[in-house]
């Protein structure tokens, strides 16, 4: 059913102007004619203004941050740019969202002036959501209801097309691994070369035969009364490999085709994501894999932090 198209201040004045016609031609008064005329015609040019006259809106959105995380608030911001012969009167907005978003985005729609010669009048519309699931997740269309300039008539209509917004697993802080080798739990994983090869970290060692004179550390040897020479540590970056199991067996059918849905399957995601993301800050590089040994992700190299956030919206 199609909404009625008079607001009641538009319904009363067509009742009374129908009211007014036939009052006129019982009783013979010409004056009421002249006011049904001139009411009914009011009517008919409020409507007229609202479908008739060309008017168009171009709608843009803006997130921030762009890619939210469970539990985080999102800032959204919708500009409307309104292209109208005609000023446009207050009216209402409405913005539709997602299941896995919480907000009842509304509010009132401001007048606005003729905006045809200038390129069109700009409305920012602003408004704030809580990411609650994840998954790609729709903002919009934005529905607006506008009135003429006498409040006569209305119309709603919608505007735009829904905007997309990422919503990725929560990332969990995790306590540092001060127990185990990594860049913030004490010291890289080194490997010795004994024949004294490499170009880095240079340290002394006892003379064995077969090192070279070359390799002699003069101030190290006079220091202890013994032949020492050069002994390079290189560093490495430790390893870590996290399994994430995605066999269709442990899961409902819900958790690969809708994410967000499977509680117990976001739990393992989010699990999976912070001791990944703690890894990488501590130093390691890591892989990401299934239980069959699939990369589910690209390995992410120690310290980072770009290879995190593609994964969290991988």
């Amino acid at each position: 059913m199609k909404r009625w198209p008079l607001t009641l201040r538009g319904t009363g004045a067509a009742v009374l102007g129908v009211l007014c016609f036939v009052l006129a031609h019982e009783f013979k008064v010409t004056e009421l004619l002249y006011v049904s005329v001139l009411l009914l015609a009011v009517v008919a040019a409020s409507i007229a203004t609202l479908y008739l006259m060309r008017r168009s809106e171009t709608v843009a959105r803006s997130f921030h941050p762009d890619v939210a995380t469970v539990g985080q608030e999102v800032d959204v911001r919708t500009r409307v740019v309104i292209r109208s012969p005609l000023p446009v009167a207050q009216g209402a907005w409405r913005e539709a969202v997602s299941d896995g978003l919480d907000g009842a985005p509304a509010g009132r729609f401001p007048a606005t002036a003729s905006g045809a010669s200038l390129g069109g009048r700009a409305i920012d519309l602003e408004y704030r959501l809580t990411a609650r699931r994840r998954g790609m997740r729709s903002v919009g269309p934005l529905t607006v209801t506008s009135t003429d300039p006498f409040g006569f008539a209305r119309r709603r209509t919608t505007v735009g097309e829904p905007s997309a917004l990422t919503v990725a697993p929560q990332v969990i802080e995790l306590s540092t691994l001060t127990d185990l080798p990594g860049e913030a739990g004490g010291s890289m994983h080194s490997t010795t070369n004994h024949l004294g090869q490499g170009a880095d970290n240079l340290i002394p060692r006892h003379y064995v035969p077969g090192d070279s004179m070359r390799r002699i550390h003069w101030r190290a040897s006079a220091h202890r009364d013994e032949l020492m020479v050069r002994q390079e540590e290189q560093e490495t970056t430790p390893e870590a490999v996290v399994v994430l199991d995605l066999g269709l067996q442990r899961w409902t059918a819900d958790a690969m085709q809708a994410p967000g849905e499977d509680p117990g399957f976001e739990a393992g995601v989010t699990a999976c994501v912070s001791v990944t993301a703690r890894l990488v800050r501590e130093g390691y590089r890591v892989t990401v894999i299934d239980v069959d040994g699939t990369e589910i992700v690209e390995p992410i190299d120690a310290g980072d932090n770009a290879g995190i956030d593609s994964m969290l919206t991988a």
